[in-house]
């Protein structure tokens, strides 16, 4: 996981690379 990125397991299953606002 990227340092700038909460685990991926918080992070919704389209948002794992970008984060939901963008």
């Amino acid at each position: 996981q990227p340092p700038w990125l909460p685990p991926a397991e918080h992070q919704p299953q389209g948002s794992r690379f970008l984060p939901a606002e963008q």
